[in-house]
């Protein structure tokens, strides 16, 4: 198993992870997001919309933490990467999920919550590390 693989088996079961950016007056904040996909190129993929924060916060400062916690196995597994917005239009109407719609106001036309909402936007996360603890052994080790 290859070391990215090994990292993707360990955050496969955890729904939510807490991705931390750095706002403008260079705190850090955090919030829960939805793994949408983990491609083989050591990239993950969330969906947001257009106008948030966390958007401004990404274009002013690409570097990002995630971190995910398994609470039936007690491991953790932080993530250090570069972020950026992907208006992928194909991606976003392949990944899409009718609950994203819940975050969406009806706002007519293609402003439906729907897969042509241009109002989705992904967060692409380029993994560059990634850390690992077992709650058992309260050994961390570098995964990748």
């Amino acid at each position: 198993m290859s070391k990215l693989e090994r990292l993707y088996s360990l955050i496969e079961n955890i729904e939510v992870a807490m991705l931390t950016t750095s706002n403008d007056d260079d705190l850090l904040v955090s919030r829960p997001m939805v793994t949408q996909q983990c491609e083989q190129d050591g990239k993950l993929y969330f969906v947001t919309t257009t106008a948030t924060m966390k958007t401004d916060e990404i274009q002013a400062d690409k570097f990002v933490n995630l971190a995910y916690y398994n609470d039936q196995n007690k491991h953790w597994v932080s993530i250090s990467g570069k972020a950026r917005l992907a208006d992928d239009r194909e991606k976003i109407r392949t990944l899409y999920d009718p609950s994203w719609s819940v975050w969406m106001s009806d706002e007519g036309g293609d402003k439906d919550g729907g897969p042509d909402d241009p109002r989705f936007i992904l967060i692409e996360v380029e993994i560059v590390t990634a850390h690992f603890m077992s709650a058992p052994t309260g050994v961390a080790e570098v995964v990748l």
